[in-house]
């Protein structure tokens, strides 16, 4: 879901596999006569998400896709919004990313990845999918006690 207009984009077919990473932070110590560095935590890396949407104008379930209305919504939440009112504000929007019941996080679009197959006479695309990637943007601190209470349901917690 486009956090800034509410646009809701759902899923045509349910992608695959969903990839998920992240990295923890230390600063490396080099105390004076000490045999090895110190690991001092610095912070935890923003998760990462990467999966493959897939859309097909042809399929039985849903003869109603439009890819390029897929398309356009998609890249939409990439760029701002004419109507910021300053520079702060002229980013791309916060994207509500759910899976359903295992994740809800507030995240941001860091790339999008597309193929095309099979076109129509006029060139069109009848199946695409786009290869998406997330990173996850916090304006909290999170705390382990978050994570084992609420896992990846971080906007309902």
């Amino acid at each position: 879901m486009n956090l800034r207009s509410g646009d809701v984009l759902t899923a045509q077919f349910n992608p695959e596999e969903l990839k998920r990473e992240f990295g923890v932070n230390y600063e490396r110590l080099a105390i004076l006569g000490m045999s090895h560095e110190q690991l001092q935590f610095k912070n935890r890396g923003n998760e990462k998400y990467t999966f493959t949407l897939f859309f097909d104008s042809r399929s039985t379930d849903n003869d109603t896709i439009d890819p390029k209305d897929i398309e356009n919504r998609i890249d939409a939440m990439t760029l701002g919004s004419e109507q910021a009112r300053d520079i702060a504000g002229g980013g791309p929007p916060d994207v509500l990313f759910e899976w359903g019941d295992h994740l809800l996080l507030n995240t941001r679009i860091m790339g999008l990845k597309y193929s095309y197959k099979r076109f129509t006479r006029n060139g069109i695309p009848v199946h695409f999918s786009v290869e998406v990637s997330l990173e996850e943007a916090r304006d909290q601190r999170l705390y382990a006690e978050d994570v084992l209470r609420y896992g990846l349901q971080r906007e309902r917690g």
